[in-house]
């Protein structure tokens, strides 16, 4: 794995994270457009 893939994988992690702390059940398409463009 390299050190690009880990970045993305921890940028994933963190935004999923972030959702459930704050309580976030679903994610909608700006958030999903968000995630693809990160």
């Amino acid at each position: 794995m390299s050190q690009i893939d880990l970045g993305k994988l921890l940028g994933y992690t963190r935004v999923a994270v972030s959702k459930m702390e704050r309580g976030i059940t679903r994610l909608d398409i700006s958030d999903l457009e968000r995630i693809a463009a990160a």
